[in-house]
């Protein structure tokens, strides 16, 4: 394998289908090994449908490999890449607009179209119409791609993906300290489980029930 591939994958250990909330993670799921754009807004799920892919392979023996392109990358590390059965490439907005990376993602797609062996997945913000690629091969090709929309979830299945969180993480989050959080905090989904994770940590360190005013406390609110 090049030297340039060898490095640790950035999955969160939460990150599964299992623990996504809404359907997208099952239609994901039925699209591989057909090359797929995961749109939605920030915070929408995007980062977990992809590291979910990712963790749907390695349970499967497969190799993947998860790219975030707002790290500091070189266009480069695309050679080569239709080598893994599954390449997730996160944040694709980040380069959009820069020719050489779009030229890379470009190559990259038609080496995993020619190989028929692996499963390219990218995510982007916008739907890939709205996109301003600079590169008109590359538009068409990304608007031709499988395309999932993550799920806009309301307040009360939030409330009911942060109680599951709670549980997973061995505390249990009455239902008015869940809508205490969504109301007070910021409602982006990787912004409310943060804050769970420090719960747990806090909890558990300080033996104390996680409740309203805990949760003041501990999150300063």
């Amino acid at each position: 394998m090049n030297e340039q591939l060898v490095f640790e994958l950035p999955l969160r250990v939460d990150a599964t289908y299992a623990n996504y909330r809404g359907s997208a993670g099952a239609r994901l799921r039925q699209l591989a090994p057909l090359t797929s754009i995961v749109s939605g807004l920030a915070g929408s799920g995007k980062t977990h449908l992809l590291q979910a892919a990712c963790h749907d392979a390695e349970s499967q023996g497969k190799e993947c490999i998860y790219l975030d392109l707002r790290q500091p990358l070189e266009a480069s590390i695309f050679k080569s890449l239709d080598q893994f059965p599954v390449i997730a490439v996160d944040h694709l907005d980040a380069v959009v607009g820069d020719r050489d990376w779009e030229l890379a993602i470009f190559d990259l797609m038609n080496a995993v179209q020619d190989s028929s062996d692996s499963w390219l997945l990218l995510a982007l913000v916008k739907h890939p119409r709205q996109v301003k690629f600079c590169l008109n091969d590359l538009a068409s090709r990304c608007r031709s791609a499988m395309l999932i929309v993550t799920d806009q979830l309301d307040d009360g299945e939030k409330v009911k993906l942060l109680q599951t969180t709670a549980q997973q993480q061995g505390f249990c989050l009455p239902e008015e300290v869940a809508r205490f959080m969504i109301n007070r905090m910021p409602r982006d989904l990787p912004h409310l489980l943060e804050n769970m994770k420090l719960l747990a940590s806090e909890s558990l360190r300080r033996h104390r029930l996680v409740t309203i005013p805990f949760v003041k406390e501990t999150l300063r609110l």
